[in-house]
């Protein structure tokens, strides 16, 4: 009895200070759309640090442990200690909530989107290039268009919300790079030459990699904070 008690303030609790910084859209509010818009926005700035009562871990930087990326007959390049900044900074143009088909499509926009990790870097320009070291790629005016996918599960007699499926299509035009792999002066200018000079490629490249990858970490974030509250708590059955 006592640890029930005990269950029950907690959930009260996290359900307290999580609606504390949101705005609970009624599911039958004709301005359902702009609600959400407007309660992501608000939740935004608190994902940033992270949300340690709902083991949400910081979005900034958007950690990821490993990235294929370039994959050129030239040029291959793979990351690891991956660290993306600027995914809290955007602009949403659009959103849709499909609740009755269990869908949200998102269109945004970033103005900067910067991503640091360590980098091996296979290359031939000239002779066969092997380095290794840190890269710094800045891009901006990035666009991504995104269909998160739910379904509804019963949990201990509760109805709530698991994302199951997102879909990330990212739309970058152009990027600044700097492979900074240590002393070999002459051979850093050559694989920055070939960053530089290969841009499209290299962005048709590594686009797959990070929608997969940003996809993967986002759901992770959503589960953890909507397995947290009922579905009803978050989309009430009213205006």
């Amino acid at each position: 009895m006592h640890c029930f008690v005990n269950c029950v303030f907690c959930k009260k609790k996290i359900f307290f200070f999580f609606s504390s910084y949101i705005e609970v859209c009624g599911r039958r509010n004709p301005k359902l759309d702009q609600c959400v818009v407007d309660s992501a926005m608000k939740l935004v700035p608190k994902l940033k640090g992270g949300l340690p009562e709902l083991d949400v871990p910081p979005l900034e930087p958007l950690e990821i442990e490993e990235l294929p990326m370039a994959d050129l007959d030239s040029f291959k390049a793979s990351a690891t200690d991956v660290k993306v900044r600027g995914m809290s900074n955007f602009t949403i143009k659009n959103l849709k909530v499909k609740l009755q088909d269990h869908k949200i499509h998102i269109e945004v926009v970033f103005p900067r989107i910067q991503l640091n990790s360590d980098y091996n870097v296979k290359a031939k320009i000239l002779v066969p290039i092997a380095e290794k070291g840190p890269i710094e790629l800045v891009s901006e005016n990035v666009g991504a268009k995104t269909t998160m996918k739910f379904r509804l599960i019963e949990r201990r007699g509760r109805q709530i919300m698991f994302w199951e499926e997102m879909t990330t299509k990212i739309f970058t035009k152009d990027y600044t790079a700097i492979f900074q792999p240590g002393e070999q002066k002459p051979l850093t200018q050559a694989i920055n030459q070939v960053l530089q000079t290969n841009r499209k490629e290299i962005i048709e490249s590594i686009t797959p990699s990070v929608e997969l990858a940003i996809s993967k970490k986002i759901l992770d974030i959503s589960n953890r904070v909507s397995k947290h509250f009922t579905y009803e708590e978050l989309f009430p059955d009213r205006e």
